[in-house]
């Protein structure tokens, strides 16, 4: 019964406030209010209308966590972070709610190049890697470019040698924005609820 009131309360302020705020300011709102069953479900409401980021899926984390439902909330703070891995909050919030299960797995050590590899694709978004991907091919279609229309020697052999690395840099992009939005995407994880 108490639930059904705080949802017809919940109901009555989003009907109230719809014309002055957005859907996820609404649900802001009722978190800050400590309405968090009706907070999430705005959250998700969002969610399904197909306009997901980091911080979205790290307030239904948040919401999740506040009503001790420790699964979910690990799985959008998963999310969130595949999104923005840089974001420290995310990650911090995370490591609290998998404190807070039950089984500790511990996952296997990795090889260091490994671990540099992913420190070096995790330290942008996927789309960051993208713009960088476009920006370097225009680059090298500059230095080609330079190439061709240059009359000295000099010039010609530096512009092949530019295109050559901006070439090889363009290439290692691709293949992280490639590889982060192929993480992002094609998840293979799983979060047991009970």
């Amino acid at each position: 019964m108490k639930k059904l009131i705080l949802y017809m309360m919940a109901l009555c302020l989003v009907t109230a406030n719809m014309a002055q705020s957005s859907q996820y300011d609404l649900g802001n709102q009722l978190y800050q209010q400590g309405v968090y069953d009706s907070a999430l479900t705005i959250y998700l409401a969002i969610e399904s209308s197909d306009q997901i980021n980091s911080d979205l899926y790290y307030n239904i984390g948040n919401c999740y966590y506040k009503t001790d439902h420790i699964a979910g909330a690990i799985l959008y703070y998963e999310r969130a972070l595949k999104l923005d891995p840089s974001d420290e909050d995310i990650a911090f919030n995370l490591k609290l709610a998998q404190s807070k299960t039950i089984d500790n797995i511990e996952s296997l050590s990795v090889i260091f190049y490994k671990k540099w590899m992913r420190a070096i694709a995790n330290a942008w978004a996927p789309d960051v890697w993208t713009w960088l991907s476009t920006a370097l091919l225009w680059l090298c279609a500059g230095a080609f470019a330079g190439f061709v229309l240059s009359q000295s020697p000099g010039a010609k052999r530096l512009m092949f040698y530019s295109g050559i690395i901006v070439g090889l840099c363009l290439v290692l992009s691709f293949a992280v924005a490639a590889d982060r939005h192929r993480a992002v995407a094609d998840s293979r994880e799983a979060i047991i609820f009970d």
